[in-house]
């Protein structure tokens, strides 16, 4: 029922021409729950990189600090910065850097 009503509430948003995403800051729509259930690691994960990103792009925090801030590896922080710069530009519809795909 809930669900049903959230539905109707965005298709009417959309029909008036007003953006879904309104209320929700960008990192939170950036790193959003792909599946309505995580374990708790991809949730851990999820928080630990929507946290980098705050550090860094909306504190000016080095990657240095950061990691040893949230206690997590150096490589960590910068493959969370390289995810990010992926997305972004997946959503602007610019393919990928063919280095950062997987093998």
């Amino acid at each position: 029922m809930r669900q049903l009503e959230q539905e109707r509430r965005r298709a009417k948003k959309a029909a008036q021409g007003e953006d879904l995403f309104v209320d929700k800051p960008l990192i939170d729509i950036i790193f959003r729950p792909r599946r309505r259930r995580e374990s708790k690691a991809e949730q851990k994960t999820r928080e630990k990189r929507k946290r980098i990103v705050e550090l860094q792009y909306l504190h000016g925090e080095k990657p240095e600090v950061i990691a040893r801030r949230l206690d997590v590896g150096l490589r960590f922080v910068y493959n969370t910065t390289l995810f990010l710069r992926n997305k972004l530009q997946l959503k602007k519809g610019i393919p990928p850097d063919p280095a950062c795909l997987p093998p």
